[in-house]
């Protein structure tokens, strides 16, 4: 009986030992499950850190760059183009700035018209000419470069006021360019002043509608309605100019703002548009027009006879003052003033 008794505790104790043994087991094998998971979730989360990294996201990130930036925005002047690099980026915001007659609304609707013919869609804000004054400036212009004819070269005078032949002369003429870029190219113009969250507004919903990265060119910058009267000048152009930076960014675009020089600038500069706002620190593109060969100090009778130029053509140079991306310079061109047209000098 003795034996028995021991034999049956001897069991007993065994079988708590095993018990005992087994779940000391489980707790560290518990225990080292949990330290797997701890280290699988601190392995993840230093994972998903470095994806974050600008170093891995380079690549996402310049191959939605790339997809939004397709080809460069030419303009169409070939040493201007050069030192752009090709042309103008998208997701950018640039600056065309002269005085007054020097030609910077006409070389800008050249530019427009330019990138249309490539196929893009070109937005044009006119805030200060009508829509018949513009489309007469692209008529006499386009007839101008593809006419050999000097007979039928037209000014803007000339169209706004033609006789009944004529008018069929350019409705052929319309029709035709139509059919090949004309209609990429939307003119904008409107009978109140315009806020710069109302342009904005209409990039937008031209790039949801088109579906494409628009070139879009406002003139004047100036003339746009500020949203706060009791500001000065200088206050209301740096809002409206740093709003149109992040609208060229937000819409895939680029922005070209037209803009007056301080009338005592007759060189082109950076300096030149100083005394209204920081404009030249924002934009990403500086383009100042003034007479060549005037200085500063020139006579105002040698201004004169600069401005009114030689049977009709204005000697005029562009300057590229600020590129963000690249390269500054010059560049020599002839404006025929009668034809709205700028050929490289």
């Amino acid at each position: 009986m003795t034996t028995n008794k021991t034999k049956s505790l001897n069991t007993n104790t065994a079988q708590v030992v095993e018990y005992s043994r087994n779940k000391e087991l489980d707790r560290l094998e518990n225990l080292a499950e949990f330290h797997r998971q701890e280290r699988n979730e601190r392995a993840n989360k230093i994972f998903e850190e470095i994806q974050k990294s600008t170093l891995h996201r380079a690549w996402g990130v310049l191959q939605e760059n790339w997809v939004s930036n397709v080809g460069k925005m030419k303009t169409g002047i070939s040493k201007l183009d050069e030192l752009l690099g090709g042309g103008f980026n998208t997701k950018t915001f640039s600056v065309l700035g002269a005085n007054s007659s020097i030609g910077k609304t006409t070389l800008a609707l050249q530019i427009a018209c330019n990138v249309a013919k490539t196929g893009r869609s070109v937005l044009f804000f006119s805030l200060e000419m009508s829509e018949a004054e513009v489309i007469s400036k692209i008529i006499s212009r386009e007839i101008r470069e593809q006419e050999s004819n000097k007979n039928k070269w037209l000014t803007t005078d000339n169209i706004f006021s033609c006789e009944p032949q004529t008018q069929n002369y350019i409705y052929s003429f319309i029709h035709q360019e139509a059919n090949k870029w004309l209609n990429n190219l939307f003119i904008k113009t409107f009978k109140e002043p315009i806020s710069v969250d109302e342009i904005d507004k209409v990039i937008a919903e031209h790039k949801d509608a088109i579906g494409f990265y628009p070139l879009v060119i406002i003139d004047y910058v100036h003339i746009i309605k500020p949203e706060e009267k009791t500001r000065d000048e200088r206050q209301n152009i740096t809002q409206i100019i740093t709003k149109l930076k992040k609208s060229s960014v937000n819409n895939e675009a680029h922005i070209m703002g037209i803009i007056p020089f301080n009338r005592a600038s007759v060189v082109a500069s950076l300096h030149a548009g100083r005394e209204t706002s920081t404009i030249e620190y924002t934009a990403d593109y500086f383009i100042g027009l003034d007479l060549k060969g005037i200085k500063e100090d020139s006579k105002q009778a040698d201004k004169e006879t600069a401005l009114k130029g030689v049977d009709g053509k204005r000697e005029v140079t562009l300057h590229l003052l600020k590129n963000r991306n690249g390269a500054v310079g010059k560049v020599d061109l002839i404006f025929e003033t009668r034809y709205n047209l700028f050929k490289q000098g």
